[in-house]
């Protein structure tokens, strides 16, 4: 992974769902309870890690978690924020999948925990099926249209952040600038490639960084000054 998280907690504690708020635990709280363990995160723990077995989805109750999908490049996805009402990696559990990114809870968070067995049970309701069928859909329209309103500038920004935490640093170059801090060895047909682009829509936000002193370009290398710069532009 790009960036470490905190491990998640084995022993989250129960959780008191007397103490939350009482506008959360509605319609779908009462319905998952009956097969669902209740359990809590602190924030900046991480609920689950991209990658380990689907082994439970999870109810938000109260609280908002962080969805973040972690590229093949290493470079890092921000999903929309999970609010009360939400389930968590349904469809992975269901199909028994892996859990396709981390999630991470931004502050203290009420949350049911249900595994696959207690899924299946409540799926033998048509009720309760009707509820997790429009849970999956509502989180699918979220995630593409997340993956849609991506701009190659921001998926250009994530790349070479990445790409750069990798990379040695120093004060000398062979470009002659003297600042570089971190250098990437590609060409620029090549980091199209990466973040589903033309070149020539790459050349021309490379430009647009490099005259604002983010970056500086030569013969298939790229230095990289402003690593702030790049995480805000993506969006980090």
């Amino acid at each position: 992974m790009a960036a470490p998280m905190p491990a998640p907690e084995n022993d989250f504690g129960a959780a008191d769902l007397g103490a939350a708020d009482p506008g959360a635990a509605d319609l779908g709280a009462s319905i998952i309870s009956r097969w669902a363990t209740p359990i809590q995160a602190r924030p900046g723990r991480a609920i689950y890690l991209q990658g380990d077995p689907a082994d439970y989805c999870y109810y938000l109750v109260s609280g908002r978690v962080s969805p973040i999908r972690y590229r093949a490049d290493d470079s890092r996805l921000a999903l929309e924020e999970a609010g009360p009402g939400s389930i968590l990696a349904l469809a992975e559990c269901y199909l028994g999948l892996s859990y396709q990114s981390d999630a991470l809870a931004l502050e203290r968070c009420q949350i049911l925990r249900l595994g696959r067995g207690g899924l299946e049970r409540l799926l033998e309701t048509t009720s309760s099926a009707a509820f997790l069928l429009r849970s999956l859909a509502r989180s699918q329209v979220s995630l593409h249209s997340r993956l849609d309103s991506a701009s190659v500038l921001e998926r250009l920004c994530a790349y070479l952040l990445a790409q750069g935490q990798g990379s040695d640093s120093g004060s000398s170059d062979s470009l002659g600038s003297g600042r570089g801090t971190k250098r990437l060895t590609i060409t620029q047909e090549a980091l199209a490639r990466a973040v589903g682009a033309t070149r020539e829509t790459v050349n021309r936000h490379l430009q647009g960084l490099e005259r604002a002193g983010v970056l500086e370009t030569g013969r298939g290398e790229i230095l990289i000054y402003r690593d702030d710069e790049l995480s805000r532009m993506a969006g980090e």
